[in-house]
């Protein structure tokens, strides 16, 4: 017998589109069955179609169940969709460089609009970050990471090995600021067997220069995969401190990028407050190098610059980048997050009529709905592009930070992103079955789950297995797809068949 994927996943599949029973997931499967996997990935609800969020919750998950899944044999060549966008960001930031370099051209055609609020975006950030860099809070806050590096991938990444790396990689802008950064760091020396008394240089042997980043591609979903560069050792350990000191100010007026909790309840309560959830389409490869130094005060330009790659290594060539940084860049985030913000807060003062939150998480951005026709004027001469499937104004649907709402209920779909063989299985039916669970109800102390995914549930694990988890009904102690248990609840109470890996 020939099997789409996997037994197990065609079984399970198919129960789960049978258990929702609509014509939405009657034509998930048939289109899963007939392999046509690039309609089936294009096929979604529409929101404004449906009358309440139960019906739409139910083939909102058919249609998205399968949409990260790698195992699809789509035939698209997801590494180079992801090359192509590379490239396509990277002149988009060549466009957004010129565009805001002739802003002070005589000539300049950049609408009166764009050019308050680009000044009183200024006002903002540099009243958030201050006009002068806090030298020794960022060397207190800079840090290794845990992920790789320019020189050190594999099995080779290891804060050890990031101490004690032979030649410690850093780009020529940066070779000042990390020596400095170590002259008195006395643990980090001696791991890398100097026994200093007082400040000490290190010399130039104990480092090794390099044009930029190593870029590489990582698993994204079904359609791309996603571009992140690996830094240069020394360059990810200073970026990381910027990043924690611009955390640190930003939380200071209120935005809160160590909770993505915020976002995900203004999400909820956006269709009854007037609010709108704004995406970006590849929102940290397109933050363009003029941008920066347009922004933000010139003295924290000049030092982000200095630790940023401003080339990078993919596939055997170099590329000067036209983007200031993108994933992968210890800043980033935070870097993003202060210009998203700034830009939005900035629309709403200058237009003085769209009264609201403002709420920022990377490039989830919560707004009043009617800012968003202008700050989409905005965030496009500044190089950005909204990402029309995931920004919502109007119409019962909004979503932010992972959640997902119709009129203010919860919707969020789970996402099967492997094919269901040894310890995905015991994942994947966790993931099914405490989906159910947030699906149901409890009555009298009893937990009733939606029956509508027992079957595929069921078609999920191997009927003689005797193992049985307990229920956990927090899900701050679940991963957020729910596929992981990472708490143990006060009761025992079980669920027959819930399994933890």
């Amino acid at each position: 017998m020939s099997f789409v994927v996997s037994q197990r996943l065609d079984s399970v599949f198919f129960s789960l589109c049978k258990g929702i029973n609509t014509p939405k997931s009657l034509a998930a499967w048939l289109l899963y069955s007939h392999r046509e996997f690039d309609q089936l990935l294009k096929l979604a609800p529409r929101a404004s179609d449906y009358l309440d969020h139960r019906s739409f919750r139910d083939d909102y998950l058919v249609c998205e169940y399968l949409s990260k899944n790698k195992a699809l044999p789509t035939g698209i060549d997801t590494s180079k969709v992801a090359y192509d966008s590379f490239i396509e960001s990277e002149a988009q930031c060549a466009r957004a460089n010129r565009r805001i370099r002739d802003m002070f051209d005589e000539r300049s055609k950049t609408p009166l609009f764009v050019c308050r609020v680009i000044s009183s975006a200024q006002t903002i950030i540099e009243s958030v970050l201050g006009s002068a860099v806090p030298c020794e809070d960022i060397l207190l806050q800079s840090r290794w990471g845990s992920g790789a590096t320019a020189t050190l991938k594999g099995a080779s990444v290891s804060y050890q090995n990031k101490l004690r790396e032979k030649q410690i990689s850093c780009t020529p802008d940066a070779l000042p600021l990390i020596r400095a950064a170590a002259a008195t760091d006395y643990g980090w020396l001696r791991s890398r067997g100097i026994d200093a008394e007082g400040p000490t240089s290190m010399v130039n042997s104990e480092f090794a220069v390099v044009p930029g980043s190593r870029g590489l591609f990582v698993d994204k979903n079904a359609k791309t995969d996603r571009f992140i560069s690996a830094e240069p050792s020394g360059n990810l350990f200073l970026q990381l401190g910027f990043g924690s000191a611009i955390r640190k100010r930003l939380k200071r007026v209120g935005v809160n990028l160590d909770d993505q909790t915020i976002n995900q309840g203004y999400a909820a309560r956006a269709w009854a407050s007037g609010l709108a959830t704004v995406d970006l389409s590849r929102a940290s490869d397109t933050i363009c190098r003029e941008l920066v130094w347009l922004l933000l005060p010139p003295s924290w330009a000049h030092a982000l610059d200095s630790v940023r790659s401003p080339a990078c290594q993919l596939d055997g060539k170099t590329y000067h980048l036209s983007k200031f940084s993108s994933m992968g860049n210890g800043f980033t985030f935070e870097l993003e997050s202060l210009i998203f913000w700034a830009l939005a807060r900035a629309t709403q003062i200058v237009r003085g009529d769209a009264q609201g939150p403002i709420s920022v998480y990377g490039d989830d951005i919560i707004c009043p709905s009617g800012l968003v026709p202008y700050l989409s004027e905005v965030y496009a001469f500044c190089g950005f592009t909204l990402n029309d499937k995931k920004t919502h104004s109007d119409g019962p649907f909004r979503e932010s930070c992972g959640k997902h709402f119709f009129e203010g209920y919860d919707v969020s779909p789970i996402y099967q992103k492997t094919d269901l063989a040894r310890i995905e299985q015991i994942r994947g039916h966790n993931r099914l079955l405490y989906h159910a669970v947030d699906r149901g109800f409890t009555y009298r102390g009893i937990c009733y789950a939606d029956r509508v995914l027992r079957s595929a549930i069921k078609h999920c694990r191997d009927s003689a297995s005797p193992h049985r988890t307990p229920l956990i009904g927090d899900p701050v102690e679940r991963s957020l797809d729910g596929g992981y248990v990472t708490g143990m609840p006060a009761g025992r109470a079980t669920l027959p068949g819930h399994r933890r890996p």
